[in-house]
């Protein structure tokens, strides 16, 4: 349930993006389309950047997901080139998962994968010049560790390490899970912080290691930013509860604090008098998400998912999320889902168009995502187990997810993935 509780927070807090990448909300909306989008259904589990929507049985000692996704977008409003350009952008991922049931008490889980990231305005903002379309990568590295503790309750603690060019986080989770009660009742809580350094040099070969941060650039004559550091903590609650045995009712809450440089310093503002500078935000940002989530049982072939979300930050961005989600059971084999998630918010205090800041403006931006807007994400999910079984089929299932996403500011993206479970 944490996982699922970590994926609400980031598909609507709406974060700046820290990617050396044109399109700032490109890799938030690749990690919402992968997976289900903001809850998914407890019986399912998901990983990270590209993670998929299953929970499997502990009947193998070791379990082994492999998942590739591909993802596009297209839209005019760059936040690298002042609001407007290019956001074109292909990012395709490749992870493999695994879970060791080490005893009946103890658990160990790690995932490691690679993005490869083409976009059509790195150039503008890198510090390798090569051609139209630059080419970036990140990869990552997750471990967890688990215990069971007689009552039934869990503790989960890890770290990993996630590295792009211009950026490096090392992250830092604990969870607790209690026992389910008789009447259905569960309570989750989680703690987790990241902290970010933001420089550039890691996968270059004159240095590999980090210099300094990537500035448009026109505009690298100027130390902008002094601290090159962000520190996100975040604290997370829900609780669950069997309203019937068809129906199953969810609260989520929690609160997160970044500190630190929340700018994208490669993200350009034209300002009124024909000035370029660089885009400003304030050193801390807190965020409130809220939840509701009801599962029911239609039928034994039909389970309905229904979301219901509310966002609040202190860059005044308000924002409502709703999610459908239609679960058909074909048969003991295969699954077939279809999904639907609109999503509203408010734009920050500190977004204007290009060209309409004033140079005595303490803050700016013009990244969309922190504009107003509403979105619409739709796809479908199939899963198929093998008709086989027994040791020689090590193929335990195969999934395949699309989905479809359109924003009202004209950005559009497409993502496909395939998951094997082995």
């Amino acid at each position: 349930m944490k996982i699922i509780f970590n994926r609400f927070v980031r598909a609507l807090s709406c974060q700046a993006p820290i990617k050396a990448v044109e399109a700032a909300a490109a890799i938030k909306m690749k990690k919402i389309f992968i997976i289900a989008g903001m809850l998914c259904l407890i019986s399912k589990a998901k990983a990270q950047t590209v993670d998929s929507n299953y929970q499997y049985q502990n009947i193998d000692k070791s379990e082994i997901e492999a998942l590739y996704s591909y993802y596009t977008q297209d839209g005019k409003h760059s936040a690298v080139t002042g609001g407007q350009g290019t956001e074109e952008l292909n990012v395709q991922a490749v992870s493999l998962k695994a879970k060791h049931y080490l005893t009946q008490k103890f658990d160990l889980n790690w995932k490691a994968g690679v993005d490869v990231i083409t976009s059509a305005s790195t150039d503008k903002i890198d510090y390798v010049l090569t051609s139209a379309s630059r080419v970036d990568r990140r990869i990552f590295a997750d471990l967890n560790f688990s215990i069971h503790a007689k009552n039934k309750s869990l503790v989960t603690f890890g770290t990993g390490v996630s590295a792009e060019s211009d950026y490096l986080s090392v992250p830092v989770r604990l969870n607790y899970r209690s026992q389910e009660t008789t009447n259905g009742s569960q309570w989750n809580l989680s703690l987790d912080a990241a902290f970010d350094d933001l420089r550039w040099g890691r996968f270059n070969p004159d240095f590999y290691s980090p210099v300094r941060l990537v500035y448009p650039i026109e505009l690298r004559s100027t130390d902008w930013f002094k601290n090159y550091r962000r520190q996100s903590y975040n604290l997370m609650s829900s609780y669950s509860i069997l309203l019937s045995k068809k129906s199953q009712l969810a609260f989520f809450a929690g609160m997160s604090l970044q500190e630190g440089l929340l700018s994208t310093p490669f993200h350009r503002i034209y300002l009124t008098n024909g000035n370029t500078v660089i885009e400003k935000l304030p050193s801390q940002r807190i965020k409130i998400p809220l939840a509701v989530q009801m599962n029911s049982f239609i039928s034994s072939q039909f389970i309905l998912k229904q979301n219901l979300g509310l966002y609040k930050d202190n860059f005044d961005i308000h924002a409502i999320s709703l999610e459908e989600e239609l679960s058909w059971k074909a048969n003991r084999n295969m699954y077939l889902s279809i999904f639907s998630r609109a999503y509203a918010q408010t734009a920050s205090i500190y977004f204007k168009e290009k060209g309409e800041h004033h140079a005595n403006d303490s803050f700016y931006t013009s990244d969309r995502d922190l504009s107003k807007f509403t979105s619409l994400n739709t796809g479908l999910e199939l899963f198929i187990h093998p008709l086989s079984a027994g040791k020689i089929n090590m193929i335990k299932g195969i999934g395949f997810r699309a989905a479809y996403y359109k924003r009202s500011d004209g950005l559009w993206a497409i993502n496909g993935s395939l998951l094997v479970k082995l």
